[in-house]
Parts: C-alpha cells; sequence; structure tokens
C-alpha cells in the first residue's frame, strides 16, 4: 500500500541514519539504538510479507515506529538532542518497547526463537534509565539465537520481591558458548543504573547450566 511504502522509506532513512558515526553521549548504553542490520533485515521482512500477509507486514511495520519513536531510541539522530544521563522512564514503558523489539525478532528468526513474559503490574512503576533492557535483549538474541543450532528461547519476568522490582532476562545458550564474563552491557548496565538509583539499584549476571541470567533491581 502507499502507506505501507511511505513508511518503508522513513524507516528506511532512519535505518541509515543510525549506522552514522555521531558520538555517544555520556550514560548511554553502547547499544542505545537498534543496530542498523537489524532495522534493514526488519524491513526486508516486511517487504516480503506484503506479498503473503499484509496484516503481519504492517504489525512489523508498526513495531519500528514504537521502536523509532522515542528520541532515546536513536541517540545522535539529527535534530535532536541526547537524552539527559539522569533521564528516566516506567520499566512498563521500557517492557514495552523490548517487546516490540523481540516482537521483530520472532518474524526475522520463526520457529528458531521462543519468548516467554511473566509480567507482575505492580513492578511496573519502577524508574529505569531509556533503553535500558535493550542492549540486554539483543545480547540475547545474538548469543542465544544467532549461534544457536536449534531453537532459542528468551524468558523476560518481573516481579515485587520485599518492596523492590526486580527484572531478569534469560536466555539459552549454546553448549560450547564461552562462560560468562563482566561484557562492555552489563558494565554498562551497572553504571546507568548507578547515575539513576546510586546505591538503591543492584545487577548481577551468571550462568545457570545452558542459560544466561541478566537481574535488575530496583527501588519502587
Amino acid at each position: 500500500s502507499a502507506l505501507a511504502g511511505a513508511l518503508w522509506a522513513w524507516l528506511d532513512l532512519r535505518a541509515r541514519a543510525a549506522s552514522g558515526s555521531a558520538a555517544r553521549p555520556a550514560g548511554a548504553a553502547p547499544s542505545s539504538r537498534p543496530a542498523a542490520p537489524f532495522v534493514r533485515g526488519a524491513l526486508n521482512a516486511a517487504q516480503a510479507l506484503l506479498r503473503v500477509d499484509p496484516a503481519g507486514a504492517e504489525r512489523v511495520l508498526a513495531d519500528l515506529i514504537r521502536l523509532f519513536g522515542r528520541p532515546s531510541t536513536l541517540a545522535g539522530d539529527a535534530g535532536r538532542s541526547p537524552a539527559p544521563a539522569g533521564e528516566s522512564i516506567t520499566l512498563d514503558e521500557e517492557v514495552e518497547l523490548a517487546r516490540a523489539y523481540l516482537a521483530i525478532e520472532q518474524v526475522l528468526f520463526g520457529q528458531r526463537l521462543r519468548v516467554a513474559w511473566t509480567l507482575e503490574p505492580r513492578a511496573g512503576a519502577a524508574r529505569v534509565p531509556p533503553m535500558l533492557l535493550q542492549p540486554l535483549v539483543e545480547n540475547a538474541v545474538r548469543h542465544g539465537c544467532e549461534l544457536a543450532a536449534g531453537m532459542a528461547q528468551i524468558w523476560l519476568r518481573t516481579e515485587v520481591r520485599q518492596g523492590r522490582a526486580v527484572v531478569e532476562l534469560s536466555n539459552s545458550v549454546p553448549a560450547d558458548a564461552p562462560p560468562p564474563g563482566l561484557g562492555p552491557v552489563q558494565t554498562e548496565l551497572h553504571e546507568r543504573l548507578r547515575l539513576l538509583h546510586a546505591a538503591r539499584a543492584h545487577s548481577a549476571c551468571w550462568r545457570d547450566g545452558r542459560v544466561h541470567h541478566v537481574r535488575i533491581e530496583l527501588p519502587l
């Protein structure tokens, strides 16, 4: 349709902008915007779906618009100022962006990727830095699904425990995956939580067999 064509051109332009060399603002996550190859893959999937499943194509485009509809999604986008280091949004908002991102990945990977959600509404009021979960879910896909020979799984759970919001993101990993370590994404996660909540927020990552976990505890 003409609308889909216009959305395609707009998102393709923004995908190209995303691959530019804009400087990263202090306190922003290293993957604070979806990678341009992912965006182009999603656009290609939407284009293919237009012929056989127009409604599915519209859902992919709608999810992309949700991802790119906020200034913090494209740090350094033309005409926009980087989000302040102390800016925050609700956990509910952040989870919805993760849901949009993973919905697109499920279209791209098909039956190879399964995602399970267990969300407690009371936890959604916690404040988090914008795009906090984005690099984590990208890592879950990259190290869980892209490297897996068969099906991969991702679980995202939120709950309230002892008056605090707890977020746990888990993903399956291949049997020959290297042992977990404190990579740049986890290091940046610690720093962004510290800037927003000081010592009141905590995060941890570990592996239990063939499942990698990231847990974040936040004040409510």
